[in-house]
């Protein structure tokens, strides 16, 4: 289970992964990344054990590493690889640099300090 879980729900004997999806309004996708246990068959689900439901902050897990100062609010993340630039970056998620740049500082206001094998944001909440 994630550590910065904020809600929890006791399983109870019944309960379907899609129930408790849809009665918190959550994905699976979220669900099993919050309860690796639970497994994305949802054969980890229990009975009588505690999950995870909601998360502190916005719910939305920032991957690692990341460079310092990208904005607290990312709801979408790119890997930065191999042939990866700000200007094919910007044509696959449809921004613009200035979004790229306000939501990612480090990388510098001419793109030049875009590091591979890090994560930039691409979308806000």
């Amino acid at each position: 289970m994630v550590k910065n879980c904020k809600d929890f729900k006791l399983v109870k004997s019944g309960d379907t992964c899609p129930a408790i999806i849809s009665q918190y309004g959550i994905t699976q996708a979220q669900l099993v990344s919050w309860n690796p246990a639970i497994k994305s068959d949802c054969t980890g689900l229990w009975a009588q054990y505690y999950i995870c439901v909601r998360l502190i902050g916005n719910g939305v897990t920032t991957p690692t590493p990341i460079q310092t100062g990208m904005t607290k609010n990312c709801k979408t993340f790119r890997y930065v690889q191999g042939d990866d630039s700000c200007a094919n970056i910007q044509t696959r998620f449809k921004i613009t640099f200035q979004q790229l740049y306000s939501w990612n500082p480090a990388i510098g206001s001419k793109c030049e300090a875009l590091w591979l094998k890090y994560y930039v944001c691409v979308a806000v909440l």
